[in-house]
């Protein structure tokens, strides 16, 4: 055991918090007020039992009493059992002559004060999880050794956030196929699985590990997509080319030709491709391949012309 008369202090405006350290923290604190009243002792503030604490992230654990004149503190003690343990073991102790920290917990707590005593749990993990009792033993503030002890717990759980811990490659099937996908999670408590298509969000498929799909075909509100666009071309003056717009989509899409250079875009014709014929220099420019079909979004490519003049 290791004992210490000296009590550490926050080098922030607020005593509970640390900016430069990176470790989590599960902190405890025991706030102790003297005033005058009918009652010894009294809880004024209990945390929540049980209470939740995220891996990795804080969880703040307060216990506030009140003793008045005719009783004094003597010590209070930070206990701890986990699921392991047969007995509750003593964390850290604190009393007129300082602070006791017992071996096992040395580098795992620490403890301050700034107008309040607070206990530390650092680098909180899964064996943090267990039983935290406050323990506090008083004494007649006129002397003598008759104590009396006042103890508080609350079972602290530690949640893990959810993660996705293996989920079907991708995949290509043919229309008509069957498939089934599939979407292990782990997390605590055990995570809710949703699967929604990623141009609909707002439609659940399924709330299952795994999505079934039958009898597939491709999705009447998929947005156009073009696979293959003329590539960027030089024509000579009185010349011609034909541009090429190749589209998949479901249902079928509209395709339009629009040139963009000028002061006013014009639509030029329908189809998947443009023809240019008998090419002049006001030609030059970017034209530019639409494709819809009713769907949430369009599809565009564009494509530059150059026109060589003699």
């Amino acid at each position: 055991m290791y004992r210490s008369n000296m009590l550490s202090l926050c080098e922030t405006s607020n005593s509970l918090l640390f900016k430069n350290r990176a470790a989590s923290l599960v902190l405890l604190t025991v706030t102790l007020v003297l005033f005058l009243q009918a009652t010894a002792f009294t809880w004024t503030k209990k945390p929540p039992n049980p209470i939740f604490g995220i891996l990795g992230k804080n969880v703040t654990l307060e216990w506030n009493f009140t003793l008045n004149s005719a009783r004094v503190l003597d010590y209070f003690v930070l206990e701890k059992r986990t699921v392991n343990d047969k007995w509750l073991k003593k964390v850290v102790k604190y009393d007129e002559t300082g602070i006791l920290f017992f071996e096992s917990f040395v580098k795992s707590v620490v403890i301050l004060q700034n107008g309040t005593t607070s206990f530390m749990l650092l680098n909180l993990t899964k064996e943090d999880e267990g039983l935290y009792c406050c323990d506090v033993t008083t004494k007649a503030s006129g002397g003598g050794k008759n104590g009396e002890n006042y103890r508080e717990c609350t079972q602290l759980t530690i949640l893990v956030s959810p993660t996705i811990a293996a989920i079907s490659p991708d995949q290509t099937i043919n229309e008509t196929d069957d498939v089934t996908l599939s979407c292990q999670a782990k997390g605590i408590p055990s995570p809710t699985i949703t699967w929604l298509k990623a141009d609909d969000e707002k439609r659940n498929l399924s709330s299952s590990s795994e999505l079934s799909l039958k009898n597939i075909n491709r999705d009447q509100d998929a947005p156009p997509l073009i696979d293959y666009v003329s590539n960027n071309a030089t024509v000579n003056e009185t010349g011609s080319i034909i541009l090429f717009c190749n589209t998949t989509a479901n249902p079928q899409l509209n395709i339009t030709w629009d040139f963009l250079s000028g002061p006013n875009p014009m639509n030029l014709a329908k189809g998947t491709t443009l023809t240019l014929a008998n090419v002049n220099r006001n030609q030059a420019g970017t034209y530019r391949c639409k494709a819809e079909n009713g769907a949430k979004a369009n599809a565009t490519a564009n494509i530059h012309v150059t026109v060589n003049c003699e």
